[in-house]
């Protein structure tokens, strides 16, 4: 029997948070992982530079861009900062782990999250 890709599958909704890949939900990071994770980020040199990076990158390579994707976006780090910088852009994130993405939740209201597998995303 061959498995099906996620854009076949219906999602299941899991902690309010719509889920393609629920059988992969609980790995990646356990929540107090996640939730150290998330405390470093402001932080940590590494995130803030690619932040600045790839916000600088967007203005001068896509600067009439509407909307973004966050793939492997973790406790929102990215999607924050691409908030401040782009007052305009909407954002969705989505990361394998419900862990992180229930972090992202709490410090992203109306941010579209979604919890999936980027090697098997059902985006067209």
């Amino acid at each position: 029997m061959e498995a099906s890709l996620a854009s076949e599958r219906l999602p299941v909704v899991r902690e309010g948070i719509v889920c393609y890949a629920p059988e992969q939900a609980e790995g990646g990071f356990d929540r107090a992982a996640a939730a150290a994770m998330a405390a470093a980020e402001a932080t940590h040199f590494w995130l803030r530079h690619r932040s600045r990076l790839i916000a600088w990158a967007l203005e001068r390579h896509a600067p009439g861009a509407r909307r973004g994707l966050d793939l492997g976006c973790g406790g929102s780090s990215m999607i924050r900062s691409l908030r401040r910088a782009r007052r305009g852009l909407a954002l969705d994130g989505t990361d394998l782990s419900l862990a992180t993405l229930g972090l992202a939740a709490a410090r992203l209201p109306g941010v579209r999250l979604m919890q999936m597998d980027a090697a098997d995303a059902p985006l067209v």
